[in-house]
């Protein structure tokens, strides 16, 4: 026969089947509960890394489009400043003409 000390009273209690069936009980409970906890723990890791994935494949995203449109505004301001020289052309290249034949009316 066991006898265990009861923790409030100091009493002695013996153990009965009851109290062995319930001990055997919260043993397997408590084992349930262990690999549970690990189960979620494991699954809040992949949330995380999941998670972690999809943040920097957003922020490379943006960055990505960060550059696309600084290239699509230098592209912008280099075809503006093409058709101002396209416009500015013909009227220097006519008038360079007109300078040297004045020029040459002059000789």
């Amino acid at each position: 026969m066991k006898i265990c000390l009861h923790i409030l009273t100091d009493k002695p209690m013996l153990w009965t089947p009851q109290l062995q069936a319930q001990v055997v009980r919260l043993k397997d409970e408590l084992e349930r509960e262990r690999e549970e906890r690990n189960y979620f723990q494991v699954e809040r890791d992949k949330i995380n890394t999941f998670w972690e994935i999809g943040k920097r494949q957003l922020d490379e995203s943006k960055a990505e489009l960060r550059n696309k449109d600084r290239e699509i505004e230098e592209v912008e301001e280099r075809h503006a400043v093409e058709i101002k020289v396209q416009r500015l052309l013909p009227q220097t290249t006519s008038g360079r003409w007109s300078l040297r034949r004045s020029l040459r009316a002059c000789y």
